[in-house]
Formats: C-alpha cells, structure tokens, sequence
C-alpha cells in the first residue's frame, strides 16, 4: 500500500497511481498524533512490511520525538502501534530534522535527527528495530556537534551502508557528508567531511543502476543553482569518494 506522512500528523493512503494522467486517488486520514506533528518521517520498515513514523510532537510546552508503527491493512484502514519517545527534554526543545532511512541489509533503521536541547544542535544517530509493533531504540551516536540543519540520508544497498548529508550553520553553511554502517543495535559512523563551504538542503538519492550516490543541492556560491555530485562509497570503509576534476574542483552537473 502507498501512503504519505502530513505535517499535521496524519496519514493518508494513497490508491492506485494514475501515471497516464499524473494524480492520484487519496484514502482516508489516520490521526497519529493528538497535537500538533513537526518534521515528520516516514519509511516502509520491509522485513515487517509497516510503516515506520518518526516526529516531533508540539502540545505547549510538552514537545519530544515520537517513533511509532503504522500497519495498513487490505480495506485501506490503518492500525497504530504505541508511541515510543526517542528524545524529551525538560525544558522546551525538542528534537527536530527528523530523518528515517531503511537498511534492507540488517533489516533496521536508522533514525537522525538535530538534538536540540539547552541550546546544543548536536546531529544523532540511533538505530532502530521493529518486530511486530514494539520499537526499539538504539543508544544515541553523535555525528556532528555543530549545529546541524536540514539532514538526508540514503541507503547504499551495494556497500551496505548508509550515508547521511546535512548542513551545519555555526559560523556558516558547511554542506557535510558522512558515512555510517549498523552493527547491532547501533551506529557506526566514519569521518564527516565538509563537502562546500555555500551549500544548503542536501538531497541524496542512490543510483543502483550504476552503484553511485547523487547529491543534489542549492550552490549559493554559484548564484544559488540547483547542483548534482556524484559519489562513490567504499566497500571496505565507512568513507566516500566525489568525482573531481584535474584540479581538483567537484565535478558538478546545473539542473537548475
């Protein structure tokens, strides 16, 4: 079944996709959070054939990072697994970039979010298991203490591993990238390195035709184009490798 995640927390099945004519037919709204949802994500957790939702839950001063299954059934309905908290704070932060990714290789997931808490905007990594409708939340890794901003991430189905871009913003936009495998129950991450000093909302998307990472982005050192790398993971490290030219400038493709 086909579904979406809204940012008022619901979800929506989506019915059969009408290519022909580009629309689609939407189901009936599921309410998965009593207040108000924020930077919500979504991923099909496979080996359970669930959905798998990851937000941010704002009632007042009450806000934490909610992670929940979500099963559809046949008729189009949908049944809610409880609400685990993956992050909560005494105060009124609250976890937020929330991204979900799919290791189809270990059969988990791996959650990233901004920390967000007494002013820290730290980037975490925790993996995450679901068997039946019980969550389980990995420790929390750290991958960035800078403060981090618009996280993506994608899964490398080749290597097995899983790579994570984001923005960090302390004294400027640093477009960073790192890589990450799961072992167990937790994350293990490689060395982050600074992709562009001027790059904003990272995009990645895995190429399995031709086994490369893309990495889309906004260039504002380039009059704020829209701009495509590609990237090669290794097989025997957490690292990757961007496709330079002879001076060692990125090879960068305009889309925009």
């Amino acid at each position: 079944d086909k579904c979406i995640i809204q940012s008022d927390g619901k979800v929506a099945k989506i019915g059969d996709i009408l290519t022909e004519r580009g629309s689609y037919t939407a189901g009936s709204e599921v309410n998965v959070s009593s207040g108000r949802a924020m930077h919500p994500s979504a991923v099909l957790y496979e080996s359970e054939n669930k959905l798998l939702l990851a937000y941010t839950h704002d009632v007042g001063s009450s806000r934490a990072g909610y992670i929940q299954a979500v099963t559809p059934n046949t008729s189009g309905a949908y049944s809610n697994g409880s609400v685990s908290t993956y992050a909560a704070y005494n105060n009124s932060f609250a976890p937020t970039y929330n991204k979900l990714v799919y290791d189809s290789n270990a059969e988990k997931c791996l959650l990233l979010y901004r920390e967000n808490n007494n002013f820290l905007a730290d980037g975490i990594g925790r993996v995450v298991s679901l068997s039946g409708n019980t969550v389980t939340i990995g420790t929390a890794v750290t991958f960035d203490t800078g403060e981090v901003n618009n996280i993506d991430a994608v899964f490398d189905p080749d290597t097995n591993r899983i790579i994570v871009a984001w923005e960090e913003t302390v004294s400027t936009n640093y477009l960073k990238v790192i890589v990450g495998s799961i072992s167990g129950s937790s994350i293990n991450f490689g060395t982050a390195q600074t992709i562009q000093v001027t790059g904003f909302k990272p995009a990645l998307v895995y190429d399995t035709v031709n086994n490369k990472v893309i990495l889309s982005y906004i260039d504002s050192g380039n009059n704020g184009y829209g701009v495509s790398i590609v990237g090669t993971v290794s097989s025997s490290s957490n690292d990757i490798t961007f496709a330079r030219d002879g001076s060692n400038n990125l090879i960068k493709s305009t889309f925009y």
